[in-house]
């Protein structure tokens, strides 16, 4: 089978084969694009929630040790004493739901345990 071929058909072939292989390039990127993108959105929603959560536990573990300070400081004051004794209770009850947060937020398997 003796196919001839002229230039022009020739080149018109290749320029539509190159077309065509740009074309699923461009696709397969565009697609590839969209799915980091989305995971990323995915993962930078919990992450978020993570560190602020983590930020506000920081924050109230230095309370923690600021209270502890305080009561050590003021140990001959024992009205004082219960003053930051009670604080130091309150903000604890905070830490563990913000806990449960990080909890809830890391692990969203923990919502069935931690029943919420």
């Amino acid at each position: 089978m003796n196919i001839r071929m002229t230039i022009g058909r020739k080149l018109l072939g290749m320029s539509v084969l190159g077309a065509i292989l740009t074309l699923a390039v461009g696709v397969a990127g565009y697609w590839g694009m969209q799915s980091i993108s989305r995971t990323t959105h995915d993962m930078l929603a919990q992450e978020a929630q993570i560190a602020r959560h983590s930020a506000r536990l920081r924050a109230h573990v230095l309370g923690l040790r600021r209270y502890e300070k305080d009561m050590f400081i003021n140990l001959a004051d024992a009205r004082k004493v219960d003053d930051y004794e009670k604080k130091y209770r309150g903000l604890g009850e905070n830490i563990r739901g913000v806990v449960k947060g990080i909890v809830l937020k890391a692990i969203p398997a923990a919502s069935v345990v931690l029943g919420s």
